[in-house]
């Protein structure tokens, strides 16, 4: 579950925040509330994405220094403000806001990506955690590009930039134990780690994986490239 909370008073541009919100969560299958800022009371702080819309920065740095004042330095906080107007540096501060987006740009589009960034973020935090070699291990989402099943159906190789890991396991198991909103089972036999692919090529029918691997991997199933493309493009990969 993400929580998206927003602190903005104009009701026009809070309604074009949560636009923002529901295109960027698209169809990623993730779970997920809206919260006005005013109205949130903060039970659970490990996924929490805080919008803070103003023209006064220093109002938006103050609601900022509240919530880590809480003892909430897992949230994510992007600022909207007008930094023409504002002073470099109370920019720099020790309350680890993610991002700084200027009232009088292309909000939407950076505001996608900060909250890309912050689903990264989320993202290296969680575990993919198996038995190998007798011994339990864990390893980060971010880290895996692609799952995929060995010979035997009851092994599968984890493939990351520069290991590989053959587990005790099934392919639909691992399924079910992924999220969703960053996995994505292209093939029987193949599960991807969307937020690690660098670009498909349509063409060849070929994914190409970033961090730096020149791994890649032509299992997309015919009936799996729609909603595999669709993916992609709300994430903005090409």
């Amino acid at each position: 579950m993400v929580n998206f909370i927003v602190y903005e008073k104009g009701a026009k541009l809070k309604n074009y925040y949560e636009m923002i919100i529901l295109n960027f969560i698209g169809i990623r299958e993730e779970k997920f509330k809206i919260f006005n800022y005013d109205e949130y009371n903060s039970k659970n702080q490990n996924r929490n994405i805080y919008i803070l819309s103003t023209e006064n920065i220093k109002e938006a740095l103050d609601i900022a220094k509240n919530i880590r004042k809480h003892d909430d330095w897992v949230s994510q906080i992007i600022i909207i403000t007008n930094l023409k107007n504002a002073n470099k540096n109370c920019l720099i501060n020790k309350l680890l806001v993610l991002d700084y987006i200027d009232i009088n740009s292309n909000v939407k589009d950076k505001l996608k990506e900060a909250l890309y960034l912050a689903y990264n973020i989320f993202n290296k935090k969680k575990t993919l955690n198996f038995i190998i070699n007798g011994e339990i291990s864990k390893i980060p989402y971010g880290d895996i590009l692609y799952i995929e099943k060995s010979n035997n159906q009851n092994y599968c190789t984890i493939h990351t930039v520069e290991e590989e890991y053959i587990i005790k396991e099934t392919i639909n198991n691992l399924e079910e134990q992924l999220d969703s909103a960053y996995f994505l089972k292209t093939h029987r036999s193949c599960i991807v780690n969307l937020y690690n692919i660098k670009y498909y090529n349509c063409s060849s029918n070929i994914i190409f994986f970033n961090k730096g691997s020149n791994k890649k991997t032509d299992l997309v199933a015919r009936e799996k490239r729609k909603i595999f493309k669709e993916k992609l493009i709300e994430e903005k990969i090409t």
